[in-house]
């Protein structure tokens, strides 16, 4: 293993990273916004959070003017997003464009757990900005029906279960906890 060595770096802007708890999806998933360590004067381009999703729910639709980033750190999903779908499970990774609304229902046994990149693109002109606002929320309804009946899908058995031991919120435990 290589050690640096030589040169002073300013260590206060480096480090392993803090969250907050910002709000909590309608079916009871924590969201958690990243504490970056950089200046405010020279902030990054971009933001972090964590989030997860309890076995058999969704988080809530989402769209929005940023381009975002998922990288899945343990669970199994439905990904819907525009037109398409699929499955992620630990180890993938997954973007989203500008506008684009997008959700994911866990479909595994254990809750999913995703890292979240986004940044806004500040140099799109307005003939860059995306569909019509009635396009975007087409788009939305669409995906949104298509996360509903991945989730009517689990089997009846499973299903129950969920319905059985499911709970708003984290119970009080931390995120790796979980």
């Amino acid at each position: 293993m290589r050690i640096m060595s030589g040169g002073t770096f300013p260590a206060s802007t480096s480090g392993r990273l803090s969250f907050e708890h910002s709000y909590s999806f309608s079916q009871g998933g924590p969201v958690e916004s990243g504490v970056l360590p950089f200046p405010v004067d020279a902030s990054a381009p971009f933001e972090v959070a964590r989030w997860s999703v309890a076995p058999g729910k969704a988080n809530d639709l989402d769209v929005h003017d940023s381009r975002e980033v998922w990288l899945v750190i343990s669970g199994e999903g439905h990904v819907t997003w525009a037109d398409q779908s699929t499955t992620i499970k630990a180890g993938d990774a997954i973007a989203f464009d500008t506008k684009i609304p997008h959700q994911v229902c866990n479909v595994g046994s254990e809750p999913l757990r995703v890292f979240s990149v986004y940044w806004k693109q500040a140099d799109r002109g307005p003939d860059d900005v995306g569909r019509s606002t009635r396009e975007t929320q087409e788009q939305a309804q669409q995906s949104q029906a298509r996360a509903l009946q991945a989730e009517a899908e689990l089997p009846p058995a499973r299903a129950r279960q969920d319905q059985a031991v499911s709970r708003p919120g984290m119970g009080g435990h931390s995120f790796h906890d979980m």
